[in-house]
């Protein structure tokens, strides 16, 4: 890789997801970056690369993950600042500032969505989960019809093309399935059940930057959310 190589850095046991919906947004854009983790995160004991990072004066508040563009001399932290940085760069972001302003909005839905999780099983599975898997279903099924589309359309959360919003919830619908496929929970959540969700997934997970880095064998570990 070059010296104008792009770095993505972070702590190997924190803040996962939306690090890995930054790696599949650079996926789709078919960038090449280096993938850097300094270590366990230890708050008594940090890891040498990180203490190094934070004498060099870069971590805006000495925290990971952290985003290195030589080629900008831009260096960014916090997680959702790098998203929106890389999703803004590689025109995954929208083509208008109102297409933009409907991504914000999805992106909030989808984090209360992932909010969820502090919910008991029952209450998830029973009543939370059905209710805001139903509201994301009916935005796209009214954006369907409203657009005319028929059923060989490609359907995205907004405008005529991928954005992050669609590539945020390709990775909170996957996370949800291969969390329940590993804890053996399956039957608890049927995807087949949300048929717009169901068809922008497929959509997403068959895009060739996305479907390479999926099955190229290089994906950090899942980690169940159960």
């Amino acid at each position: 890789m070059s010296k104008t190589t792009p770095s993505l850095m972070y702590y190997s046991t924190r803040g996962a997801r939306l690090l890995e919906v930054i790696r599949l947004v650079l996926a789709e854009a078919q960038v090449e970056y280096n993938d850097v983790s300094v270590g366990t995160f230890n708050k008594e004991d940090p890891p040498k690369d990180f203490l190094e990072l934070k004498e060099s004066g870069k971590l805006t508040f000495n925290q990971l993950p952290a985003y290195d563009e030589p080629e900008s001399g831009l260096f960014l932290v916090q997680n959702q600042a790098i998203l929106n940085h890389v999703a803004r760069k590689y025109k995954l972001y929208g083509k208008t500032l109102e297409e933009a302003a409907q991504i914000d909005v999805l992106l909030e839905g989808i984090k209360d969505l992932n909010d969820l999780e502090e919910a008991s099983l029952e209450e998830l599975f029973e009543k939370d989960l059905p209710y805001w898997f139903t509201l994301f279903e009916k935005y796209l099924e009214k954006k369907y019809q409203r657009e005319g589309k028929n059923e060989k359309d490609e359907l995205f959360f907004v405008g005529n093309d991928i954005t992050v919003a669609d590539i945020t919830m390709f990775y909170n619908i996957e996370l949800l399935l291969e969390s329940l496929k590993i804890v053996g929970w399956e039957s608890k959540f049927n995807l087949d059940s949300y048929p717009y969700l169901k068809s922008n997934y497929i959509l997403i997970e068959n895009r060739e930057g996305i479907k390479n880095y999926v099955n190229g064998g290089k994906r950090r570990e899942i980690h169940p959310l159960f």
